[in-house]
């Protein structure tokens, strides 16, 4: 993947496998990558966290080229109605214009990127 470029030797990463039904450790955050409908594996991990009630925190970056290259949007925005320690952002790579919206980013994630996103954890 593009976005692994950020990653240095001696990096630690996390990541769930869309085919096992788990749940993270008690009180720690979590931060989960997806892009296009990689969307579909990812939000199934989120939900089964938000309803474990384990998490301090989740994050949801969801990339993609084109606002047309968005799914299940309204889920999503539902999902971080109902919990206060759920948010997202929309991340879109080829968007000509910027956005008004504080969950768009338009660009490409790059370290300074991610390290602003998980700043606080």
């Amino acid at each position: 993947s593009e976005m692994l470029r950020v990653v240095e030797v001696g990096d630690s990463l996390s990541y769930f496998d869309p085919g096992k039904k788990q749940v993270g450790k008690k009180g720690e955050s979590v931060g989960v990558l997806a892009m296009g409908i990689g969307i579909t594996s990812a939000l199934s991990a989120v939900e089964r966290e938000l309803a474990a009630r384990t998490r301090k925190k989740i994050v949801l970056l969801f990339a993609n080229r084109t606002k047309e290259d968005e799914v299940f949007l309204d889920r999503i925005a539902d999902l971080e109605h109902k919990h206060e320690n759920f948010s997202y952002v929309r991340v879109l790579s080829r968007e000509k214009q910027p956005s008004a919206d504080p969950h768009i980013h338009n660009g490409r994630l790059d370290k300074d990127f991610l390290e602003t996103t998980f700043r606080s954890w």
